[in-house]
């Protein structure tokens, strides 16, 4: 029984690290992704937002973000999808 208890243990802290390194990588692809707005290089943008996206699918800010540096590359289809 300890070693079930063990093994769920590891298991849990093995999923939320990753988890919590998924969101760090996440988070820092969008922050370079405002920077390169922010610097008017919206195609860096959009490619550092693809990436987030890539790695959670679920966070509005990213899909918002990629929303906007299309607008900003004139490219309204694809904003409007995002």
């Amino acid at each position: 029984m300890k070693k079930i208890i063990l093994l769920i243990t590891i298991l849990f802290v093995s999923v939320l690290t990753t988890a919590c390194i998924n969101n760090l990588a996440v988070q820092e692809l969008n922050n370079k992704a405002k920077e390169y707005l922010n610097n008017g290089d919206s195609e860096a943008a959009i490619c550092r937002l693809k990436s987030s996206l890539d790695l959670d699918s679920n966070m509005y800010e990213t899909h918002y973000n990629l929303a906007v540096a299309y607008t900003t590359s004139k490219r309204y289809k694809e904003a409007q999808k995002s």
